[in-house]
């Protein structure tokens, strides 16, 4: 009996004991749930200044979308216009070409084609092939040679770093002169790259020179290495170059050994018709004894006025220049015989001008520009063009309308 009161009374105690551990914790609870209340009061602050920001993000960027709607729109407009100038531009210079050259119609624009293709493998711009072509045109180039031309003029001109229209309007007069097919005038062009990089005379010097060289060499018998190497060596010991051209065609003609065979013989110790076949087998050969006898008079004087008598006040002045440099122009001959006859100078000059980031660089250009003139032509001649313009200037003045609104 006593130990079940005693056990009632244990358990009485720890009911009341637990009741009280449970109004401990209901009232931490209690505690806890106004500190979630407080802190859902500031979270709703924070979430309601966060959405603020956002709202705020979202304008901007709206704003920054019409933006780029007007820059891309302008752009593509700006597109547009910079391609239907530059086919424009190239219509234009077509037309040059048309004017000189007398292509019409499919022949006109397949040289069209080819000169735009060109100047996508080439660091020479568009503009400039096609003034080369209308030149071409201009000195006679047959109409099929016009491209090959072209394409070895501005070789000549990378290579040789000067305006290709000089070059072209040199190498066109020699071949006037000479008969030259396209694929000599490379001949030549390499024979005078050769001499530029290896004597005293530049590739524009030799340019200079062969735009004053007449038919006289040509006439006598002498071919374009001799001629060239006799206009080379009097560049490099001093002679101007557009000088040179005029002194040699005149040393030949009726003022100069061509109407003084009799003194020319009497100094060769031969009769007339003697020194007309030694000459007539060896002209470069015979000029060269002619000058060493000359220069065995030791009196300047006289030597200059046997020059003068032989081959003319203007002619005697190469003769001067060839005393004591005979040897010199024996070594340039050959030289320039064999630069000629391997024709490859130019085009490995060519390869290493082309393959220079510079060049590389205006080729990007180039092909980018040839894209705009394509792209020109086929906007320019599309019968939508119009429709299409006035669509874009309607969404333009729309835009227009509501930038106030935008910003």
């Amino acid at each position: 009996m006593f130990a079940l009161s005693y056990n009632a009374t244990l358990s009485a105690v720890g009911f009341m004991a637990g009741i009280r551990t449970m109004q401990a914790g209901l009232l931490g609870m209690k505690a806890s749930m106004l500190g979630v209340n407080n802190s859902i009061n500031s979270m709703g602050g924070v979430v309601s200044s966060v959405f603020g920001k956002i709202s705020s993000i979202i304008a901007t960027v709206a704003k920054v979308a019409a933006g780029l709607t007007l820059a891309f729109a302008g752009l593509a407009t700006y597109g547009i216009y910079k391609s239907l100038q530059a086919a424009m531009e190239w219509e234009q210079l077509m037309a040059g070409v048309a004017k000189t050259t007398g292509l019409a119609g499919e022949e006109l624009k397949e040289i069209s084609n080819d000169i735009l293709g060109l100047s996508t493998t080439m660091p020479t711009s568009r503009q400039e092939l096609a003034k080369t072509a209308q030149v071409a045109g201009q000195l006679g180039i047959a109409k099929k040679d016009i491209k090959d031309f072209t394409e070895l003029m501005s070789m000549m001109s990378v290579s040789f770093e000067m305006d290709a229209s000089a070059i072209a309007t040199a190498m066109a007069k020699q071949k006037a002169i000479w008969g030259f097919t396209v694929g000599e005038m490379k001949n030549v062009g390499s024979a005078m790259n050769y001499l530029g990089n290896t004597t005293a005379a530049s590739e524009r010097e030799m340019t200079a020179f062969l735009l004053n060289i007449g038919k006289a060499p040509k006439n006598i018998g002498m071919s374009i290495q001799e001629t060239m190497a006799l206009g080379n060596v009097m560049i490099a010991t001093g002679m101007d170059a557009s000088d040179a051209g005029t002194r040699i065609n005149s040393m030949f003609g009726k003022r100069g050994l061509a109407g003084h065979l009799d003194k020319a013989s009497d100094l060769m110790g031969m009769t007339q018709d003697q020194f007309r076949k030694t000459f007539a087998n060896d002209q470069i050969g015979t000029i060269a004894i002619m000058a060493d006898k000359i220069g065995q008079i030791e009196d300047p004087l006289v030597r200059a006025n046997a020059a003068a008598g032989i081959f003319g006040a203007i002619g005697g002045k190469v003769m001067e220049n060839l005393i004591g440099n005979t040897d010199l122009l024996l070594r340039t001959v050959d030289a320039t015989n064999e630069a000629y006859a391997k024709g490859t100078s130019l085009q490995e000059e060519y390869g290493a001008m082309a393959g220079t980031n510079q060049a590389k660089w205006d080729m990007i250009k180039n092909t980018v520009g040839a894209i705009m003139v394509k792209f020109g032509e086929l906007i320019n001649e599309s019968p939508k063009f119009r429709a299409v313009l006035e669509t874009v200037h309607n969404k333009l003045l729309d835009i227009y309308d509501r930038l106030p609104a935008i910003f």
